[in-house]
């Protein structure tokens, strides 16, 4: 017979209910402080490490622009390849992934249709690297995203390799 006023639950039961609150608590803790928290931090580790090999951002977009330049020359477009692909390249520049290269566009004419692919390479982390291909892929009106290669960069013999991915942009006009 049980007394007035107690408790049906067992104390197995109050245990594995501590554990599964502190499991949620523990999760919904690591998602809204400790993964964003981190996620900076590894950021400015980068930039950092950027500092320290002597790369000056200014001088790379400097860089990439004037190779943007001798790519439209090359493929003798009357738009400007920075033109057509600036919005792409604002969202690749807003990001944590810096832009290791891009290669010359490639316009495919048809009958139809006029498509235009454009292969760069980013670096960063993986999380990095799939938030740009998101906002690339799902908020850049007209591009979409044919192809992605993640890979690492073998000539790079430290313990610390930065994971690169090959975008092939494609924007297909009638």
């Amino acid at each position: 017979m049980k007394a007035i006023g107690t408790s049906s639950i067992s104390n197995r039961q109050r245990l594995w209910l501590l554990v599964a609150v502190v499991l949620v608590l523990g999760t919904v803790l690591m998602r809204r402080k400790i993964l964003p928290t981190w996620n900076k931090w590894r950021a400015c580790e980068h930039l950092l490490a950027d500092q320290q090999a002597g790369i000056d951002p200014v001088l790379e977009e400097q860089r990439l622009r004037q190779r943007l330049q001798e790519l439209n020359s090359a493929w003798g477009d009357e738009r400007p390849a920075e033109e057509k692909w600036s919005e792409v390249l604002t969202r690749v520049g807003a990001g944590n992934s810096p832009l290791v290269s891009i290669a010359p566009e490639h316009v495919e004419l048809s009958a139809e249709r006029t498509i235009r692919t454009l292969p760069i390479v980013v670096q960063g982390g993986v999380q990095d690297l799939l938030h740009l291909t998101d906002s690339l892929e799902h908020r850049t009106p007209g591009v979409h995203l044919a192809s992605l290669d993640l890979h690492v960069d073998q000539r790079d013999r430290e313990r610390r390799r930065p994971l690169q991915a090959t975008l092939l942009l494609r924007t297909i006009a009638p």
